[in-house]
């Protein structure tokens, strides 16, 4: 019987904090304020390890947003439910165009055909398969459904779980965090962790929904295993946008208390950190890779500041304040998370160089690749 009320009351407040009156309380952080949460005003000094107001507020955070994708994977479900079912035949991919002639005899009037008129109207055609292939096809599309289905189920339960494991932290006035003996944040940080971990794998599941429904509405169109390019899988993008979004916050929040408690001041965040040296570090990362696995790598120049005669934009003005000039500056420190940062620019830098090999195999055996400019 307590079990149940347990469950009860759990679902409860899962639908109370998915509600969007209560979704609306997700703050919605600068990363200066993020970097600072930890560090007292009077003393510029970071708590070690953080207080517990810190590790409330991130956790009061964290359980709306993990509320809010709660509610998110279980609409995505519902869709996936309608998805392939009778009126759905994969929008439609297979169609033939037809060219009808139409005179106005048609509706009635009394026009020579002479001065018929011509109009062109899309007719879907769907693409007649053998019935043994189209049978074929549609068990393979119900099992790619039922994957579907079954990453949604996966990804329903591990928002679930990971919120009962918040929410017991902070039910009951939140005692561990009103005692916060050593014992109390040893806890805490755990907990941080522990989230951490449990939602490491929810983007590449997320992915799987989206092919898996992909196949399955190819195979129902007749077009086969292969989807083609751009293809809706049938879910509402916004929503998937939306999981995304807020999965990267999740990750935030707890890579950023995590790193408070491992004693660094400002946490996840990098504040004064110099881009010149991120990109450094990534455009070696990047022809590292690029050698492996293409057997030669362009060099890389990467160069400061702007043209005399090209305005710098506004908002680089604004991120470097003092360290701008017309025609150059030497640095440029910015406020940011490094690690995001660095594995976006090794994916552009890998890209620019196999299509620097490229165009220098395209010209000849012997043509050196042109070299990859960054400008900051």
């Amino acid at each position: 019987m307590a079990h149940r009320l347990a469950a009860a009351n759990l679902r409860t407040a899962l639908l109370s904090d998915a509600r969007p009156s209560a979704q609306k309380s997700i703050q919605r952080w600068s990363l200066r304020s993020l970097a600072n949460i930890n560090i007292d005003p009077s003393s510029g000094t970071s708590s070690q390890p953080p207080r517990s107001d810190v590790a409330q507020t991130l956790l009061q955070d964290i359980i709306l947003r993990l509320a809010g994708q709660h509610a998110r994977t279980v609409a995505m479900t519902a869709q996936t439910e309608a998805i392939l079912g009778a009126s759905d035949d994969g929008k439609k991919l297979a169609s033939d165009t037809k060219v009808l002639e139409e005179d106005e005899a048609a509706s009635g009037g009394t026009t020579s055909s002479s001065i018929r008129s011509k109009v062109i109207r899309a007719v879907n055609q769907p693409v007649k398969l053998p019935p043994k292939v189209q049978m074929e096809y549609e068990v393979q599309s119900q099992l790619e459904k039922k994957n579907a289905l079954k990453n949604l189920a996966d990804l329903e339960t591990l928002h679930t779980s990971t919120y009962k494991l918040v929410h017991e932290l902070l039910d009951n006035d939140a005692t561990s965090l009103r005692r916060y003996t050593s014992a109390d944040a040893a806890l805490v940080a755990a907990t941080f962790e522990s989230i951490r971990s449990r939602h490491a794998m929810s983007v590449e599941l997320m992915a799987d929904v989206v092919i898996s429904l992909r196949r399955a509405r190819s195979l129902r169109a007749g077009i086969g295993l292969v989807a083609p390019a751009g293809q809706f899988c049938g879910i509402d993008l916004q929503l998937i946008d939306d999981f995304l979004r807020e999965r990267l916050g999740v990750q935030l929040l707890c890579d950023h208390y995590v790193a408070l408690d491992k004693g660094k001041k400002n946490g996840g965040i990098a504040v004064g950190c110099s881009l010149g040296d991120v990109v450094e570090d990534a455009v070696t990362e990047a022809r590292h890779v690029c050698d492996a696995n293409l057997g030669i790598m362009p060099d890389v120049q990467v160069e400061y500041g702007f043209d005399d005669n090209v305005p710098i934009p506004k908002p680089l003005v604004g991120l470097v304040d003092s360290h701008t000039s017309v025609s150059g500056y030497e640095s440029i420190e910015l406020t940011l998370i490094r690690p995001w940062l660095h594995h976006a620019l090794v994916e552009i830098l890998k890209n620019a160089m196999a299509s620097s090999v490229q165009r220098a195999d395209d010209c000849g055996e012997h043509t050196s690749p042109p070299d990859v400019h960054v400008r900051l």
